[in-house]
């Protein structure tokens, strides 16, 4: 919806559901039984979660984008995924020692959440030969972000100790919706991570907040050993024309909180 609210250039309808609950938005929408019209599409950009049938990976909008993706003028078909399929298990005495991960690194998924969206790549992939992939760090923006939730007493997030969490606003993810989805990109991959310039730990992450909201983080953040790793991108920059619009998660929060 960010998308279709604050980027005009773009066309988009939905495919969904209950398409009732978009229309009163003015948002265009069809249902999955009925396919997009003969307007041309340049992208099909999927976000649709894992979904199983009898243990099975299934693709549930698959039979009303078959049109579209059998045709001579296909789509680029664009997946969101997420940086939970590189590995995460790891503890350091310090945040430095922690790996860093890129697009060139192998996929390792440690739960079996992430171990689904992987196989679920690996369906889109075998299904639409020339599809695109985005892995996602957590999406954050005005109206779903820490900061907010911190600033209005809510502590929920604050009890997972010292970890490295890879963020991306979702302006930027949009951004990086519409320039990777371009037919014409001309990378040398099919896969890019979709994550700010680096990951930042709760240390840093809660300390700024406190220093910003005049607030105290609950926690053991300050004393638990750094967990997890920092996640790169090689290609996300370039395809956002050297600048994004939200750096690191400082810059965002200081968006989603209006100051």
């Amino acid at each position: 919806m960010y998308l279709a609210r604050n980027f005009p250039e773009a066309q988009v309808t939905f495919l969904a559901r209950d398409p009732e609950r978009l229309v009163p938005d003015g948002f265009r929408v069809v249902a999955p039984d009925s396919t997009p019209g003969d307007e041309p599409v340049d992208l099909v950009l999927d976000t649709v979660p894992t979904v199983k049938l009898d243990g099975k990976i299934h693709l549930p909008y698959q039979t009303a984008l078959e049109p579209l993706m059998s045709g001579p003028d296909r789509p680029v078909f664009l997946h969101i995924s997420t940086t939970s399929v590189y590995p995460s298990d790891f503890i350091a005495k310090h945040e430095d020692d922690l790996p860093t991960q890129d697009e060139r690194t192998p996929a390792g998924p440690d739960s079996d959440r992430a171990k689904d969206r992987l196989l679920l790549e690996h369906a889109i992939s075998a299904t639409y030969a020339e599809a695109r992939i985005l892995r996602s760090g957590g999406i954050y923006g005005p109206g779903r972000c820490v900061a907010t939730r911190f600033r209005d007493g809510d502590f929920a997030r604050a009890g997972a100790g010292n970890r490295m969490v890879t963020r991306i606003h979702v302006h930027d993810l949009c951004r990086l919706i519409l320039a990777f989805g371009k037919a014409d990109v001309g990378l040398p991959v099919s896969t890019v991570n979709a994550v700010d310039e680096r990951s930042s730990s709760n240390r840093d992450t809660f300390g700024h907040l406190e220093g910003l909201l005049g607030i105290t983080v609950p926690g053991d953040w300050r004393t638990a050993a750094p967990q997890g790793r920092s996640v790169v991108s090689r290609y996300a920059a370039g395809l956002l024309g050297g600048t994004y619009r939200f750096p690191t998660f400082k810059e965002g929060f200081a968006d989603c909180l209006g100051v």
